[in-house]
């Protein structure tokens, strides 16, 4: 039988969520996950898609800047990624779907009461959420579009909230602050960039890790360099009758595309999917014939090999473990 688990994520217009998308599912491909005991299949659908909008990020690479315009254009309709989990050898279709779910950023900020509501209804059915969050405009200009109304929708849909949920913290294209830069930056400048998301984002962190959510939601800041070869260089206004202002990038190697840390949110979100399946498994008599049997070990056994290579991120802070994961 193939159930679904929902994944969502969620971010106004421009942050990065379908690049954040397409740099976690593509590095399926590489050997990273190689040596689990885990097999994946990404529908041909989702696979397309992914192969279209990676070579967008490459040809945007090509030129020697790469500016908020370039590469990815913003999400305009549902967009979801299907990706089979289960036991390595396991025969088709795998046990598990996981299902990516990318919206269009313009309806967390636009007001749009039905926009909203649709917002709400994929954080309310989500296991799991991804928060992109724009490293450039926080670090530099101390600016982040999104919090108040991230705050609004997560208080308005996890207020009762009874079951386990995984928030992924994510800020995207952060290749700047993995690079030590003159005399106040510490050796691992990645702490500053850490740092201040948690007090961007105070207002929701403490929500997120308050008495009544701290048993069921863990939470996790995890950076990810979306394009690898490109590094902050400046802002301009996005056009001249606007005062926003947009990051415009360097391109340090052309052509290439070698986002970093791409596989940390997408281990978390592993880990804790498959725990969470293999308590939702082991409930009542048929869960314990099932454990009896052997059939679960692949799942929390699988969960815990993840969460030992979490525990060996530098840069990533967990900033509430509720106990209903193994990392």
């Amino acid at each position: 039988m193939n159930k679904t688990i929902n994944v969502s994520v969620l971010g106004a217009a421009g942050v990065g969520k379908t690049s954040c998308l397409i740099s976690m599912l593509d590095n399926l491909k590489t050997s990273f996950f190689e040596n689990t005991n885990l097999q994946f299949a990404i529908d041909s659908t989702a696979r397309k898609l992914i192969i279209d909008e990676r070579k967008k990020l490459v040809n945007c690479l090509e030129k020697g800047t790469v500016e908020h315009s370039n590469g990815i254009r913003p999400t305009a309709k549902i967009t979801k990624y299907h990706l089979g989990l289960g036991k390595r050898g396991e025969k088709f279709p795998l046990p598990y779907n996981i299902e990516f779910t990318d919206h269009p950023g313009g309806w967390l900020t636009s007001g749009n009461v039905n926009e909203l509501n649709h917002i709400k209804d994929l954080v309310a059915n989500s296991k799991v959420l991804i928060i992109p969050i724009d490293s450039a405009s926080l670090m530099e200009l101390d600016n982040d579009v999104q919090v108040k109304s991230l705050l609004s929708v997560l208080t308005d849909v996890y207020s009762n909230l009874s079951d386990p949920r995984l928030v992924i913290l994510a800020p995207m294209k952060s290749e700047k602050y993995f690079v030590a830069e003159g005399p106040n930056m510490s050796n691992r400048p990645y702490y500053e960039l850490v740092k201040k998301v948690q007090d961007k984002y105070e207002n929701i962190i403490t929500f997120l890790t308050s008495k009544s959510l701290k048993r069921n939601v863990s939470v996790v800041i995890s950076p990810v360099q979306t394009l690898g070869s490109c590094k902050l260089m400046y802002f301009n206004s996005s056009d001249e009758s606007s005062s926003k202002e947009v990051p415009v990038f360097v391109v340090t190697q052309r052509g290439v595309y070698a986002p970093q840390h791409t596989e940390r949110p997408l281990t978390y979100l592993l880990s804790f999917i498959l725990k969470n399946q293999y308590d939702i498994a082991s409930q009542g008599f048929r869960g314990m014939i099932r454990n009896l049997s052997g059939e679960l070990n692949y799942l929390n056994a699988s969960s815990e090999e993840l969460s030992q290579l979490c525990m060996d991120y530098e840069g990533v802070k967990i900033v509430q473990n509720s106990g209903i994961t193994n990392f």
